[in-house]
């Protein structure tokens, strides 16, 4: 597997830019000069800050268009050249497009065009590997086992509901389970650290 530098994302960054100015060249029936326009005034930022997000495309009206990409998730070991390959074709495709048109047929068929998927998500491990799980909490009357609800954002689960009271039997309330994430296992509240 090739490792993934900041060097390896301009070079291919680069090397797609000219293939995708090359495709609008090309004969084709959706009307490329404008699109050819803006690629060649795009230009690639490699972005430290992206932790959520594989790529973004900002387009500045009919002009330039700057393309980021996330060095953290690209820099991943488990990220392939293909998966970056991929994102940079699809921002490209949003700086042909422009303004305005979003993931909406013109975009996907410039994604096509251009040799991507045309996908709007896709799935990256190094993705999923930088999400925190959600935790969320069940909390239950202590007299009468009644659910009192699904919460979810707060810090300390047992602290909140021992300052609160149940409004069905007017008791304290407890937190039975922390489900963290699909695929993680189902926490007790003795081993949930609060």
């Amino acid at each position: 597997m090739t490792t993934i530098t900041e060097s390896l994302i301009a070079s291919e960054f680069d090397r797609l830019l000219s293939h995708c100015i090359a495709r609008c060249s090309a004969e084709s029936n959706l009307h490329l000069d404008q699109p050819r326009m803006r690629l060649l005034a795009a230009t690639l930022k490699i972005n430290r800050c992206l932790t959520t997000t594989a790529g973004r495309a900002t387009v500045w009206g009919a002009g330039a268009g700057l393309v980021e990409i996330s060095s953290k998730l690209f820099c991943h070991p488990s990220t392939t050249v293909g998966e970056l390959r991929e994102t940079i074709l699809h921002e490209l495709a949003h700086i042909a497009a422009g303004k305005g048109h979003g993931h909406d047929p013109y975009w996907k068929a410039l994604a096509k065009h251009f040799g991507s998927t045309g996908e709007v998500y896709h799935q990256m491990t190094a993705l999923a590997d930088t999400r925190k799980p959600k935790r969320v909490f069940e909390i239950s009357c202590t007299q009468c086992g009644r659910s009192a609800g699904v919460m979810a954002r707060v810090k300390a689960p047992t602290a909140w509901a021992k300052r609160r009271i149940s409004t069905c039997c007017r008791a304290d309330l407890q937190v039975i389970t922390v489900p963290v994430a699909p695929g993680w296992e189902t926490t007790d509240v003795a081993q949930a650290q609060d």
